[in-house]
């Protein structure tokens, strides 16, 4: 997602460093999502403040894509993509799939003691490949 390379201000002494640290007030279910994208669009509008520095002109952030989690949860013999706080409690499994901008596969992350099948994996990252495109061009 960065170009960590841009980042570099002496090869071998001195780089940029980025936190994102996130503080969660408030949710209804899919924390890994909304933590994500708030992520993305704090990573994505960052300037690297070098002028302050006396390093050159102050730059964005170099990045390279825009990864996009999906998270679905199964509920009995269905899966659900966007749980909400309500579902996610009686979900037996969840499945979070992260993809990039060319639609491959970045980061995948299967959560509770339920079992998924080979097919609703398949699924779920079809699922994420899919709504990836869609959340990419809300987000710009």
């Amino acid at each position: 997602m960065i170009d960590l390379e841009k980042l570099c201000i002496e090869p071998g002494k001195k780089v940029w460093i980025n936190f994102v640290d996130i503080y969660v007030l408030d949710f209804d279910g899919n924390l890994f999502d909304a933590c994500s994208l708030g992520a993305v669009a704090a990573i994505r509008s960052a300037i690297v403040p070098a002028a302050a520095n006396g390093l050159g002109e102050d730059y964005p952030m170099p990045v390279t894509c825009t990864p996009v989690s999906v998270t679905s949860v199964q509920i009995e013999n269905s899966i659900l993509v966007d749980p909400t706080l309500d579902e996610e409690k009686v979900a037996a499994a969840r499945l979070t799939v992260t993809t990039d901008d060319n639609g491959d596969l970045r980061a995948m992350q299967k959560g509770l003691s339920g079992a998924l099948t080979l097919e609703q994996v398949k699924t779920a990252i079809e699922t994420s490949r899919r709504l990836g495109i869609e959340i990419r061009k809300l987000i710009g």
